[in-house]
């Protein structure tokens, strides 16, 4: 189960879906972009904005409806 799955069993409609992911080697953030299957769940689920690390380990904003 990708982990956005799994927070959107506790989600509700509106909120702000925070993704994050840490390297193995060396605990920095990096890539956690939503993949196609759970984007189209965080759509359904009702989420509108998505935070996610990018491969930099810094936030990114993503507005649900425009990516899709």
């Amino acid at each position: 189960m990708h982990a956005e799955m799994n927070v959107l069993r506790f989600a509700q409609p509106g909120d702000v879906l925070e993704v994050m992911r840490f390297k193995k080697y060396d605990d920095k953030l990096s890539m956690a972009k939503p993949c196609s299957w759970c984007m189209a769940e965080i759509k359904a689920a009702g989420i509108k904005k998505i935070k996610y690390t990018n491969w930099h380990g810094n936030w990114e904003t993503m507005c649900v409806e425009a990516a899709l």
